[in-house]
């Protein structure tokens, strides 16, 4: 039986983000389109005793604050497996980007620790572990694309992006996932993103249909406090994006082309103003 065990833990993209009211919790409900792409950290995971994380960038915690090790404490809690685990993640992905990378990360732990221990733990139950540690775990569980309901926890598989190019910018300031909420509450926006006839653009495959309607309800209330996500967006469509969007809470923008060589154009024009610019393929889904 293996004792190391290596994982890819993949960014995700909003095609779009809805919010739907609240729970009794006071947590937002929301309805999403969610959609990996082929942008990854790398996360080792062996078995040792205790638990131990590790990154390649010193400012982020390696205690219970960083979601990887919570996600380790919850499975041998729930589990009642003893054992313990070194983990070593590398990140690629942006840090606090709106691109799940912290939530991609603690889903790996979670599936890299299944298989290690072999404990057996079908997807439906990983999801209920992991959904109270993050509302974005149970579909990085998932990965591929789907809609994500209710807080997080309702995960349902749909048909993914056709064949495209994403470009990815992320922007050097951050947005607090909290205070983009209050902002949604304060200011809500008048727009509600059009998630049925997304799924209809998507099962069509057609690209052109798909970028217009990508919608996101933070983005109308974070696009007033940074107007640069609407000129970083503007920039995309001038170079031929079918569309773009904010993901998640942002900041990152992304943009969707039919031609990478017009994407790779896009992204040579913002590297100059922007540091983490990826150009990358969503992932295929089941269905393709």
């Amino acid at each position: 039986m293996a004792d190391v065990m290596e994982l890819a833990s993949k960014a995700k993209i909003n095609l779009t983000l809805a919010i739907t009211g609240r729970a009794e919790n006071g947590y937002h409900l929301l309805d999403m389109l969610m959609q990996n792409v082929e942008l990854s950290d790398t996360v080792r995971i062996e078995k040792a005793d205790g638990i131990r994380v590790e990154t390649n960038l010193y400012y982020l915690p390696q205690d219970r604050r960083n979601i990887a090790y919570k996600m380790a404490e919850i499975f041998f809690r729930e589990t009642g497996i003893r054992g313990g685990a070194s983990i070593l993640i590398t990140k690629k992905i942006p840090v606090a980007a709106g691109l799940a990378g912290g939530s991609g990360n603690g889903a790996a732990v979670l599936k890299g620790l299944n298989k290690l221990y072999s404990a057996g733990l079908t997807l439906e139950e990983m999801q209920r572990l992991a959904f109270p540690a993050g509302s974005d775990i149970p579909f990085c569980l998932a990965g591929g694309a789907a809609r994500v309901r209710g807080m997080g926890e309702i995960v349902e598989p749909v048909k993914g992006l056709p064949a495209c190019a994403v470009l990815l910018v992320k922007p050097a300031f951050g947005i607090s996932t909290e205070a983009a909420y209050r902002a949604f509450d304060a200011i809500r926006p008048a727009k509600d993103p059009d998630t049925v006839g997304m799924l209809r653009a998507l099962r069509k495959g057609d690209l052109e249909e798909i970028g217009g309607l990508l919608s996101n309800h933070l983005e109308e209330v974070a696009g007033k406090e940074y107007p640069e996500i609407g000129e970083i967006e503007e920039i995309m469509r001038a170079s031929g994006a079918a569309g773009a969007s904010m993901s998640g809470s942002g900041p990152t923008v992304f943009g969707l082309f039919r031609e990478r060589s017009a994407a790779a154009r896009a992204a040579k024009l913002l590297k100059k103003r922007h540091c983490d610019v990826f150009c990358v393929s969503p992932e295929k889904t089941v269905s393709e």
